[in-house]
C-alpha cells in the first residue's frame, strides 16, 4: 500500500491483522523489503538483523562499563550471547522489537556521556519503531527533570518534533487513522501471542484486567526503584 502511495492507516494490514506500529516501523521495514527483492532474499534480511544483534551487544556492554566500571568483566559478553529468545528475536524472526531496542540502548549510552539532544532523538526513533518503547519514558523524564523544567520541556520537543517528522506524511494525509492505530494505548495484547506471560493462566481475567494489573505492578516497581535510588520526590 505504502509502494502506491496510501498513507491511510486504516489501509496498512499484515498476517496478523492492521498495522499498528508508528511510521518508523513502516520505513524500516519498507527499506528491508527494498533491500531483500521485495522479501524474497530472507537470508540477507537475517544478515541485516544479524548486524543490528552485533551492534545492540556492544553497546549494551559499553552501557555496563559505564554504568558500573568497577564491576564490569569483558566475561559478560558470553552471558549476554546466551539468550535463545534475543537470537530468535533478531536472526529468525526478524521482529521490530531488535531494532527498537537497539535504538533505545544507543539513547541510554547518549544519555551515560551526556549528549542528552542525541540520546532525546534516538529515543523518539526507537518510539517510531514500537511505541512500547514508551514505557521507559518515565525513567528519561526524571534525567532530563534533572536538568531543570526549561531543558526538560526543550528535550521533550525535539522528541515531539522526531515523531511529526517520521508520520509526516501519514499526518498530513489521515492524521485521526494514523494516531488512532500507531498510538493506540488502549489496546490489550492477545494472551495466544504472549512468550513472557504464557505460564499465567488467562482464564480469571480477562484481556483489558490483565493489562491494568500489569500497568500497575509497573508503575509500583518504579515507585520501589525510585524510592531506593532517592528518586522519590519525582515520583
Amino acid at each position: 500500500v505504502i509502494q502506491d502511495s496510501d498513507f491511510n492507516y486504516s489501509h496498512l494490514r499484515g498476517g496478523t491483522g492492521p498495522l499498528v506500529y508508528p511510521g518508523g516501523f513502516v520505513w524500516l521495514y519498507s527499506a528491508l523489503f527494498k533491500l531483500t527483492s521485495e522479501g524474497q532474499d530472507i537470508p540477507l534480511a537475517q544478515y541485516i538483523f544479524g548486524f543490528f544483534y552485533i551492534i545492540n551487544l556492544g553497546i549494551v556492554l559499553k552501557i555496563y562499563s559505564l554504568a558500573a566500571p568497577k564491576y564490569f568483566k569483558p566475561v559478560y559478553l558470553g552471558v549476554l550471547c546466551l539468550s535463545k529468545r534475543i537470537h530468535s528475536i533478531f536472526t529468525l524472526r526478524l521482529f521490530n522489537d531488535g531494532p527498537a531496542m537497539l535504538l533505545l540502548y544507543a539513547s541510554i549510552l547518549c544519555l551515560l556521556q551526556n549528549r542528552k539532544i542525541t540520546a532525546c532523538i534516538l529515543y523518539s526513533l526507537a518510539v517510531s519503531v514500537k511505541m512500547n518503547i514508551f514505557l521507559f519514558a518515565p525513567g528519561l523524564f526524571l534525567v532530563l527533570l534533572a536538568e531543570g523544567v526549561g531543558s526538560c520541556v526543550f528535550h521533550i520537543a525535539i522528541c515531539a518534533i522526531v515523531q511529526l517528522v517520521v508520520g509526516f506524511p501519514f499526518l498530513v494525509s489521515y492524521p485521526v487513522e494514523y494516531l488512532t492505530q500507531s498510538f493506540n494505548i488502549g489496546r490489550t495484547f492477545n494472551h495466544f501471542w504472549s512468550v513472557n506471560f504464557k505460564w499465567v493462566p488467562c482464564e480469571p481475567l480477562p484481556e483489558h484486567e490483565k493489562s491494568l494489573l500489569n500497568d500497575c505492578a509497573g508503575i509500583f516497581t518504579s515507585k520501589l526503584f525510585g524510592c531506593k535510588h532517592n528518586h522519590a520526590g519525582y515520583l
